[in-house]
């Protein structure tokens, strides 16, 4: 059985044009979900089995990968989305919780940067995600259509960040796990977030040397 990975797609900044493309998946995801809804519904009034989709699908989001699906095309399926399967846990305005086998539906999420890219060069996407175990937590920044930067913690390195998800036997060699022992998920998320603060700093710094070096080439062809 694959390993769930809940990855959070966050529109961070962007203007109506980014807000709204945001809003159109989650109003898909609306649709998608009464339509299960009322197909349950029916099969319980019929006193059937219902045997369809339970779930709010991710390539269900867009027209190709509704056709790759229909073709039976899951190789193309996989390509475009990022791995085998993934579905949307939960959605808001400028946000979607997807869960996905093994990793991040990475083709997914560089395919909406690109798109909302091009509504709004400016707009700033996120996504921080954790594995079930978690063997993995992280987190990345896409700015200009394109992932900025990112940051990973493995679980061999939790200890160097002081995290600790469950009672390490063999760190604690002899010892009983304490009544009061609590995973820290608190101090991961607070990790998490600052390093995606330091990237949002540090993409808006080179976007303001950029201008600036760009005002200063033409301040001095100008002057020629």
């Amino acid at each position: 059985m694959a390993n769930h990975v809940t990855t959070r797609l966050i529109l961070r900044e962007g203007n109506e044009a980014a807000t709204d493309y945001f809003r159109a998946m989650c109003d898909k995801c609306d649709a998608i979900y009464q339509d299960i809804k009322e197909k349950r519904e029916l099969a319980k009034e019929a006193g059937e089995k219902y045997e369809g989709v339970t779930d709010v699908n991710l390539w269900n989001l867009n027209e190709d990968t509704i056709k790759m699906v229909e073709d039976k095309d899951w190789s193309a399926l996989i390509d475009k989305i990022g791995t085998k399967w993934a579905y949307v846990d939960d959605w808001m305005p400028e946000q979607l919780t997807i869960v996905s086998a093994w990793g991040v539906p990475e083709d997914f999420v560089n395919r909406v940067a690109e798109e909302v890219g091009e509504l709004d060069p400016k707009a700033i996407i996120s996504i921080d995600y954790d594995d079930e175990g978690p063997n993995f937590i992280g987190c990345a920044l896409y700015a200009e259509g394109e992932q900025w930067d990112s940051f990973q913690v493995d679980s061999e390195e939790y200890s160097d960040y002081e995290l600790a998800f469950w009672w390490d036997e063999d760190e604690h060699e002899g010892e009983e796990e304490p009544d009061d022992f609590e995973p820290t998920w608190d101090a991961a998320w607070s990790l998490l977030e600052g390093e995606l603060d330091d990237m949002v700093d540090g993409f808006k710094n080179y976007v303001e040397e950029r201008e600036f070096e760009l005002a200063e080439e033409e301040l001095k062809y100008s002057g020629e």
